[in-house]
């Protein structure tokens, strides 16, 4: 026991470094031909094919749900395939870079989305939203027009639909074990993007090894890795401190981008960058949930 938040820690650091890592995959994935449709279906049918062979081999217990529980988890997958199709349709117009530190505005939509079911507005939470929003300002630095507009509203489509996920999951599935809502999550999220694919249309999917990568790296790494562990955090320090650790993520997405995509950020940019980063540390510990 004397163990168990190190590694908690650990696991947490590591669940958000391989999330950091996905608008990474995604860019690579568009430089070798594919495009947001497809991308979205094989990353998301990978990752329910592996999830349902292990719940099948080894948590098989975990696979029955109740019929509400399910319900609220087809509404999450819904809302959170909307907000990953937005993202991955904003990631063709913008640096993997800007979309990432962008979406962190979405703690904020998530304190507005409760402020409206009756919760609070403390002090903290005021100046965590003020503080992001002046971050996302300079990020896009409408001024120098160097940022595309269709790409940003498309991120703040995912920063939506993205916390009402969240907001949702918060107080419909609470009830229900995160691997089980983790499993039909995905699940309907893939169902959606076959779904989409084949009513829009898509690249072909890849016959090279230079188009598959990027795909099993998001669809294993990003998704199946990254949730599982981001639960496992959760259970053993608590979604307070994998809030906290969530600073890692945009800055291994900068890094990425930066060592392998070649993108940049102007100096205006890495202020806002500085200030979105800063309000994710504004975290109210004491009503701090998950």
């Amino acid at each position: 026991m004397r163990n168990r938040a190190p590694r908690g820690l650990l696991i947490a650091l590591a669940a958000n470094m391989a999330l950091g890592l996905n608008s990474a995959f995604a860019k690579f994935a568009y430089r070798a031909g594919l495009d947001p449709n497809t991308l979205t279906m094989l990353r998301l049918g990978v990752a329910a094919l592996v999830l349902w062979a292990i719940f099948l081999t080894r948590w098989r217990a975990l696979i029955p749900i109740p019929r509400r529980a399910l319900l609220g988890c087809i509404i999450m997958g819904a809302a959170n395939f909307v907000a990953q199709i937005s993202y991955y349709w904003g990631l063709t117009r913008i640096n993997a870079s800007i979309a990432t530190l962008i979406f962190y505005l979405y703690p904020a939509v998530v304190i507005l989305l409760l402020r409206l079911r009756g919760e609070a507005m403390t002090t903290r939470r005021l100046a965590r939203l003020g503080v992001a929003l002046i971050g996302v300002a300079l990020l896009v630095d409408i001024s120098g027009g160097s940022v595309d507009t269709i790409g940003v509203l498309l991120v703040f489509v995912t920063i939506f639909t993205y916390s009402l996920h969240l907001v949702i999951g918060q107080f419909v599935v609470r009830d229900v074990a995160a691997r089980t809502v983790v499993l039909y999550v995905i699940s309907t999220m893939a169902l959606l993007a076959t779904g989409v694919r084949l009513v829009m249309g898509g690249s072909p999917p890849p016959v090279t090894w230079a188009g598959w990568w990027p795909v099993l790296g998001i669809g294993l790494l990003g998704t199946v890795v990254a949730r599982l562990a981001m639960f496992t955090a959760i259970k053993r320090v608590g979604s307070t401190q994998l809030a906290l650790l969530g600073v890692v993520e945009p800055l291994m997405t900068v890094a990425v981008a930066r060592g392998f995509l070649g993108e940049t950020l102007t100096p205006m940019q890495w202020i806002g960058g500085g200030f979105v980063l800063a309000s994710l540390l504004l975290v109210d510990l004491p009503q701090a949930t998950g």
